[in-house]
């Protein structure tokens, strides 16, 4: 079985912070810092967190992973590329064509195998 290279914390913390819970998001990455086992991108999240930038941390297109988890399921069942982003305009109505292949590309990158 392939290996993904996925930061769970990371992941989390992303989704925290498109919610608006940045407490809680704090709270994640302090844990994660704390047990001394923070991949590198727990790291970079946990220091945009209590850095001085401006403004809110980047955490991604929203709802990425749950875009991009459609897409992968649709890509498994062989429906074609332009069904697939035609099914999944439909099913987040919300979001348009680009900020589709964005959160694909995103998902992609983040389950890259080494």
């Amino acid at each position: 079985m392939a290996k993904i290279n996925v930061d769970l914390t990371a992941i989390k913390i992303r989704e925290l912070l498109n919610h608006q819970k940045t407490d809680e998001a704090k709270a994640l990455a302090r844990e994660a810092l704390a047990s001394g086992r923070a991949k590198p991108e727990t790291m970079a999240l946990a220091a945009q967190l209590w850095g001085k930038g401006k403004g809110r941390p980047a955490s991604g297109p929203y709802k990425w992973i749950e875009i991009g988890q459609a897409n992968y399921w649709l890509e498994a069942e062989g429906v074609p590329p332009r069904q697939r982003m035609l099914r999944l305009l439909q099913e987040f109505p919300d979001r348009g064509e680009k900020h589709i292949e964005r959160c694909i590309t995103m998902y992609r990158k983040a389950t890259e195998n080494d």
